[in-house]
């Protein structure tokens, strides 16, 4: 149920907010239930490396003028004692003065009772965690999860289901960064599909000059190997038809993908809207052929199994690496940047897809 002062604090948060001039952003963190003021809250923005600690007041004030103009960045707010507060991104345009943490609950969704073969159960779990968090390959290989005892797992109907008691302090040596992941949600499904969120802070290695420049050549391949890439150019109409092939996924009876009938980069009905976002309009399933990249372990081609839009195991007859969007509401909204701005609306999978947390950069990031 919501609480008094819990409806206080939404209606802060959506109606009684004051505009802010400048690059900065300043508010109190105070305990929800009697008012009083939190000390060394972890205040960021959610994907970035912009972030800072509530001081004994209370008070934090966040310089935000890498992602002032950005309209996908969200302020997370977290503390051991209370429960993470994430705000829309409107909130880094009109701060209130306020935001009132609820304390931590206790929750246990795993039981592990000590008996003999327990421990077994628990390591399938995190195998299979592990696969479908942060991927497979040789990137996937470079990222270990430092304390994987913070996660607790559950099954139902066949479904594996994760949360976690703290951050995910993830260590990625290919891309060189230590990263804590704040899950919100995870869910692996017996069909193949699988579904998390969480909000990610970046923190740069600390290494040599030489460590440093192979770090950054690995981020310029990691970015070029992702969707952002190909949304920035398809929207900008830089798309480069020797990187990129696309079409429409043609299906069967069956509902199974058979193949695509191309398209032309510009045959996309894409529609500019306010703030530098752009609808691209779909009338089926879009197909996405990055031409030339290097097929990965796992990734399924001729007679292979695949899980096809509608949660169906199927043999495709595609060579990969090909991405499949199936968008419920026929669009996709992307902004100059190349980040998907309604996820929700849409079902990705194929080769982007499989690529999970090994691949994952700050949504600030552009290759030098």
């Amino acid at each position: 149920m919501t609480t008094p002062k819990r409806s206080l604090a939404l209606a802060a948060l959506l109606g009684m907010m004051t505009p802010l001039g400048g690059q900065s952003i300043s508010a109190v963190i105070a305990n929800q239930t009697d008012g009083g003021v939190v000390a060394d809250a972890f205040v960021f923005i959610a994907n970035t490396s912009i972030g800072t600690i509530s001081g004994q007041d209370g008070r934090f004030e966040l310089d935000i003028s890498a992602v002032a103009e950005r309209e996908e960045a969200s302020l997370v707010v977290s503390h051991l004692n209370y429960a993470t507060q994430t705000l829309e991104p409107s909130a880094l345009r009109a701060m209130p003065d306020t935001i009132y943490l609820e304390p931590a609950a206790v929750s246990i969704n795993e039981v592990v009772v000590a008996r003999k073969g327990r421990g077994g159960l628990r390591a399938r779990r995190m195998k299979a965690f592990r696969t479908q968090f942060i991927g497979t390959g040789r990137a996937a290989q470079s990222v270990k999860i430092t304390n994987p005892d913070v996660l607790l797992f559950s099954e139902e109907h066949g479904a594996l289901h994760a949360s976690a008691t703290a951050p995910l302090q993830l260590s990625n040596e290919w891309l060189g960064y230590d990263i804590e992941y704040f899950l919100k949600e995870f869910e692996s499904y017996p069909s193949g599909d699988v579904r998390y969120a969480g909000s990610a802070f970046f923190r740069e290695k600390e290494v040599s000059p030489r460590e440093r420049a192979r770090y950054h050549r690995n981020r310029s391949t990691a970015y070029h190997q992702t969707s952002r890439k190909f949304f920035a150019a398809l929207v900008s109409g830089t798309l480069d038809t020797t990187e990129y092939a696309i079409g429409y996924a043609t299906l069967d009876h069956r509902l199974e993908v058979t193949g695509t009938t191309p398209l032309r980069a510009n045959a996309l009905p894409i529609l500019p809207l306010e703030g530098d976002r752009y609808e691209i309009r779909l009338s089926g399933i879009l197909a996405v052929h990055v031409l030339g990249a290097p097929r990965k372990k796992g990734q399924p081609s001729t007679g292979e199994q695949v899980t096809t839009p509608y949660g169906q195991q199927t043999t495709t007859r595609l060579y990969l690496p090909i991405t499949y969007y199936n968008a419920r509401t026929r669009k996709i909204i992307v902004n100059r940047y190349g980040t998907i701005l309604n996820p929700k609306d849409i079902e990705e999978f194929g080769y982007w897809a499989q690529q999970r947390t090994a691949y994952l950069l700050p949504f600030t990031y552009q290759p030098e």
